[in-house]
């Protein structure tokens, strides 16, 4: 019975390309060459959470609000918050997409909110306290 599954799996195996289906070596350097400049290119608008760590939080009005200390992923590597430290030792957290629009702004990370009316966001308040901040 073994030998008769293996001999049914070998026979479904998709079975290589005859010589004449192969791409032509001119074809795959010209992939090659797309690729690579396409990884140069991602390469230069790149994220890194480690080059986002420490980065400055900025509300509308120019006034700082504090830096990203840690970010919250859920299982599977969604990221889903970052934690920000303010000053006098608070922290808060931030919903992700808040801060990942931002980020596109510069080293520097702006928010539509300023510091005040996050003191007083109670939704903001709902992710902190889930998070155990």
């Amino acid at each position: 019975m073994r030998h008769a599954l293996l001999s049914l799996i070998l026979l479904a195996a998709p079975l290589p390309l005859a010589a004449q289906d192969l791409p032509e070596p001119d074809a795959l350097l010209s992939g090659a060459a797309d690729a690579a400049e396409r990884l140069r290119d991602a390469a230069e608008d790149r994220l890194t959470l480690a080059d986002s760590l420490g980065a400055e939080v900025i509300g509308p009005d120019g006034e700082s609000i504090g830096t990203v200390e840690d970010f919250v992923a859920l299982p599977g590597g969604n990221l889903v918050a970052a934690v920000i430290a303010r000053e006098g030792g608070d922290r808060i957290a931030l919903p992700w997409d808040i801060v990942q629009a931002g980020l596109a702004a510069g080293s520097e990370i702006e928010i539509p909110m300023t510091g005040s009316e996050l003191d007083g966001a109670e939704a903001l308040q709902d992710l902190s306290d889930a998070l155990d901040l």
